[in-house]
């Protein structure tokens, strides 16, 4: 039970660090409208990037 509440709260601080991104680079309204279909791969890579440097920074300071 504790690897699910792990993966669950894992999933909500990703999910958080998308959502920042999105908001960063502008395509917030456009996920928001037309879902993750409407991102080109590479706005899609734009936003993977920023969440993956956002995540090693975190992982960093500790």
């Amino acid at each position: 039970m504790a690897k699910t509440l792990k993966r669950i709260k894992r999933e909500l601080v990703s999910d958080g660090a998308k959502r920042k991104a999105l908001r960063e680079l502008g395509y917030l309204e456009k996920v928001k409208d037309g879902g993750w279909n409407s991102l080109t791969s590479k706005e899609c890579g734009r936003v993977g990037g920023l969440v993956s440097r956002e995540k090693k920074k975190k992982t960093a300071v500790r």
